[in-house]
């Protein structure tokens, strides 16, 4: 490994070990009722800024240097434009509900701010993935671990409300974006903005309702469980989705980066290499989620009671539960935005679109009151992994595709090239 790659992952690890640090001591400041309530806004943050940039995010990977400059500041300001929204909604659903008190007041502008700056770490993370800085992308992630904890800890120790867990984790949004912004050069576009939207319009007409139904798809069991099951159980599921996911974020989605940045270099300039690629990366996300989880959720089950407390011994069985849906997360997560990278926004589309359908339906027996969460939360699991070895089906095929039609335009020559359709540029 090379010293650079090593300070990367050390930087990661480091952000990794503070979030499972500060998990433990949350756990234990804030009641399970609270820590569910932030649970459940937390996941509609992360749902609405996901598409915040409706997926031009994505496309600043593969366009061209004018248009990515354009999609830079076209997405940074649509960033804050839905931020500000999704504030004036939950306003308006806080004075409906009769909420608007201190709490309610503070967790509505906090969810908006989460929204904001979410979204800009994430468009500005794609930037630097162009640029092959994933250094840069490695230290701030630290500084979104770093300040969030800290916040995390001080609301906990001073008053312990999902409004104060939705404060701190705006602000190491806020530090990881500021980070990216300041040690980012972004150079001007002499291109017209509406031109560049119309040349990567598939990821506003396919990518981003896509990008919607993945969120709601993962964040699911959240959304579903606190309403249905109580803020209890949905806290027992929260925090085992918390820390499950905790090994993603180290060595799947913390690596998207990296890997997902090699398949988009190897899709602009070798396209015949780019399945090869994809391949290997897979078979290592997978052997390697496959070890880091079993161990993971075996080691939970055992000791969730000496770990986070006796009113958390639930969160062991939850997570043993939610494992196979773990596993294909850190698998293919990181290759997740492969079709769109290809422009086969509607390929991803209607993957979601089946997937969101799929799950949905696993909650049904639950709000019908046949079923337990947690037999519900194993039907998710089983069709999430049904879902992902279809995903890689796809991806495979569009990459054969892809080289197939490189190595055509190689034997006839010159003269029969054509230039190559943008990412997103539909079909």
């Amino acid at each position: 490994m090379k010293r650079g790659q090593a300070r990367r992952l050390g930087s990661l690890l480091v952000a990794q070990v503070i979030n499972l640090g500060a998990v433990l001591v949350v756990v234990r400041l804030y009641p399970p009722a609270a820590f569910g309530q932030f649970a459940s806004l937390f996941a509609v943050a992360v749902v609405v800024a996901g598409v915040s940039a409706f997926r031009l995010e994505i496309a600043i990977t593969t366009a061209s240097d004018d248009d990515a400059a354009a999609l830079i500041g076209v997405a940074r300001r649509l960033n804050v434009a839905v931020g500000g929204g999704a504030a004036l909604v939950g306003l308006a659903w806080s004075a409906t509900a009769g909420r608007v008190d201190d709490g309610g007041l503070l967790e509505v502008v906090a969810l908006g701010a989460v929204v904001t700056l979410f979204g800009l770490s994430n468009t500005l993370t794609y930037a630097c993935v162009r640029d092959e800085r994933y250094g840069l992308v490695a230290a701030s992630r630290l500084a979104v671990a770093v300040v969030s904890a800290s916040g995390q800890i001080a609301f906990g120790l001073l008053d312990p409300t999902p409004g104060g867990l939705l404060v701190a984790s705006a602000a190491g949004y806020g530090a990881g974006a500021l980070l990216l912004r300041l040690r980012l050069r972004v150079p001007a576009s002499g291109v017209r903005v509406r031109t560049v939207l119309d040349r990567h319009r598939g990821f506003v007409v396919a990518a981003a309702p896509a990008s919607l139904m993945n969120s709601l798809a993962l964040n699911l069991p959240v959304l579903v469980a606190v309403p249905v099951a109580g803020g209890a159980a949905a806290a027992d599921l929260a925090l085992a989705m918390r820390v499950g996911l905790m090994p993603i974020a180290l060595l799947g989605q913390a690596l998207l980066p990296i890997v997902f940045g090699e398949v988009a270099r190897q899709v602009r300039t070798t396209p015949e290499t780019a399945l090869a690629g994809y391949d290997r990366a897979l078979v290592r996300l997978l052997m390697l989620g496959t070890g880091c989880l079993v161990v993971l959720a075996v080691g939970v089950h055992a000791l969730a009671g000496r770990i986070f407390g006796a009113e958390w011994v639930g969160v062991g069985t939850m997570l043993l539960i939610l494992t196979p849906f773990l596993i294909a997360q850190f698998a293919v997560s990181p290759l997740g935005q492969t079709l769109n990278a290809l422009g086969r926004n509607w390929d991803q589309f209607v993957w979601d679109a089946c997937r969101l359908t799929g799950l949905t339906l696993a909650f049904v027996p639950l709000v019908a009151g046949w079923i337990d969460l947690r037999a519900a939360v194993a039907c998710f699991s089983a069709l999430t992994v049904v879902a992902y070895v279809g995903h890689v089906s796809l991806a495979r095929r569009a990459l054969r595709m892809r080289a197939g039609r490189n190595l055509s335009r190689d034997r006839s020559g010159p003269e029969t090239d054509r230039p190559a359709q943008p990412a997103g540029g539909g079909r």
